[in-house]
């Protein structure tokens, strides 16, 4: 069996894919920062476990020496994705994250003809948005070709992880947006990453409703200056650390639908569109997540970087809408312990 890593498999979303990994018969290696959470996680599936952080590249890539692939599940991606996609390159294994920041998914993509002269499958933004989104896309220039521009409309709560947390409060540190449009920062990855596969370049983002989640930006603004300072920030971060993610299935299951509408040039008949519907974003996020996993591995990409509507089988993408789905199922990937989370 070819050996495969998880790093920040303690995270949220990286323990829900180690559970359903193992359900599948896999046996990830399971890697992160902290010793105590991995061994916890490792002791309940019986699983390997490595312990390293991203300071040095020769550290990281001895851990890779026996590993065919890497998954990234470590957010914010800003700080952990260069040194693992580095790493990974250099020793000819395949890169997969689930990241939702417009930079780092750039970077990634930009790393196609790297990939290509090592043999590397560089797979990033594997999460529920941006699959989706670049999902919905396709199949409407596939079935459109005339198509020129498209909206992509968001409708739903989604629940936010802790370290999408950390992930918004880093942009809005950097000054990547401000308070106002943090709303759409995540959401300008899925443009990003439409963008890249379709060829685009007219895609609009709406979206229904504004997370509470973001309300708390509105004030931080004007403290902005002293958010910057090195000491501040470890305290917000350790602050954010100390909150224990609520494993409740109920909590996080809210229907999210992305509806993406196309328009064709010079046409006024109206608008076509495709949508998708799910009861819950990371249920699919695992799902997706796993797809990629089995296709590399299956050796079922050539070397290079791809985009997720490049890399997955978009009738078994779309066929996860809310009316293929069973509750059931959903609950079983759910059961997650905060005991492993960092």
């Amino acid at each position: 069996m070819k050996m495969w890593m998880i790093y920040g498999a303690n995270g949220f979303l990286g323990q829900l894919i180690v559970a359903e990994a193992v359900r599948r018969g896999y046996q990830p290696i399971l890697a992160g920062r902290n010793d105590k959470a991995l061994m916890l996680l490792a002791d309940t599936y019986d699983l390997e476990y490595r312990v390293f952080d991203l300071q040095h590249q020769k550290i990281i890539k001895d851990q890779l020496h026996d590993v065919v692939l890497l998954l990234n599940c470590a957010g914010p991606f800003m700080q952990t994705a260069d040194a693992l996609r580095t790493a990974a390159i250099a020793k000819g294994c395949h890169y997969l994250d689930v990241s939702a920041e417009t930079a780092v998914n750039q970077q990634s993509l930009a790393c196609d003809n790297q990939a290509i002269e090592s043999g590397s499958v560089i797979l990033p933004a594997l999460g529920f948005y941006s699959v989706v989104a670049d999902v919905l896309v396709h199949r409407l220039l596939e079935q459109h070709a005339e198509i020129s521009r498209v909206k992509l409309i968001y409708t739903g709560q989604p629940f936010y992880s802790r370290g999408m947390q950390k992930t918004l409060f880093f942009l809005f540190l950097q000054g990547t947006v401000n308070a106002k449009k943090l709303p759409y920062a995540l959401l300008q990855a899925d443009k990003g990453m439409c963008m890249y596969s379709s060829g685009l370049n007219e895609i609009s983002l709406y979206q229904e409703s504004c997370h509470s989640v973001f309300r708390k930006y509105r004030w931080m603004g004007i403290l902005k200056p002293i958010l910057k300072t090195a000491l501040i920030q470890r305290f917000i971060e350790n602050q954010m650390d100390k909150r224990r993610e609520n494993k409740c299935s109920d909590t996080l299951t809210r229907n999210i639908q992305i509806t993406a509408q196309g328009y064709i040039a010079g046409d006024n008949s109206g608008r076509l569109e495709h949508k998708m519907e799910v009861a819950e974003s990371f249920s699919f996020s695992v799902f997706s997540t796993l797809m990629a996993v089995e296709h590399v591995l299956a050796d079922k990409l050539m070397p290079g970087a791809y985009s997720p509507s490049q890399a997955l089988d978009i009738d078994a993408v779309l066929a996860m809408d809310i009316h293929h789905q069973h509750s059931q199922d959903r609950a079983q990937i759910l059961d997650i312990n905060s005991d492993f989370l960092e």
